[in-house]
């Protein structure tokens, strides 16, 4: 499904952030695959280790280099993470894009609440 999302680690070892676009299944279970083929030995998800699990991962500007996102993931370097969805709201005449936060928390709950609904 062409749900598309950026993910942005921070503090990575060559720069403060960096930021990767994937154009297919942003979506939290599609999410949880690409996370959970990224981790590595010491339980982390670098942008080396995602960009090298996921076929179609690019690293481009920022979050707001693409306008047509869906989702945006944020890593930290102490092992947690946010999600955030897009609305698209008519207000009056015109339309406001809003930016919800649905999911503050550790990769490795994320994880074992997505993978698990993918399951079920």
């Amino acid at each position: 499904m062409a749900t598309r999302a950026t993910y942005k680690f921070y503090n990575t070892q060559l720069t403060n952030s960096a930021t990767v676009y994937i154009h297919w299944d942003g979506y939290p279970e599609g999410a949880a695959n690409y996370i959970a083929g990224a981790i590595d030995n010491k339980g982390r998800v670098t942008v080396e280790n995602f960009i090298r699990a996921n076929e179609g991962a690019n690293i481009t500007h920022s979050h707001s280099s693409h306008g047509d996102t869906d989702y945006q993931y944020n890593f930290h370097r102490n092992g947690e993470m946010s999600v955030s969805k897009r609305t698209i709201e008519k207000v009056g005449d015109e339309y406001e894009e809003n930016w919800n936060r649905i999911y503050f928390g550790s990769i490795e709950q994320f994880l074992e609440t997505y993978l698990a609904e993918q399951e079920a």
